[in-house]
């Protein structure tokens, strides 16, 4: 859970509420909601959305197959 913990700070730093993730990067809030909240490991489409809005070190976070 650490993962989606630090998730969850990335998008805190950048000041965006999940809604405003969701609006900026396509991926659902439900989802953003599952993978900070929950662990859910996305597929790289969805990896990829979060990369284009929260920068590059969203996709070391789901590198390690231990999410």
């Amino acid at each position: 859970m650490e993962k989606a913990k630090r998730l969850r700070e990335l998008r805190e730093a950048a000041g965006m509420t999940q809604v405003q993730l969701y609006l900026r990067s396509g991926v659902s809030q439900n989802t953003i909601s599952l993978i900070e909240n929950h662990g859910y490991v996305p597929g790289e489409r969805v990896i990829e959305r979060l990369v284009a809005v929260l920068g590059e070190e969203v996709r070391e976070l789901f590198r390690e197959e231990d999410f």
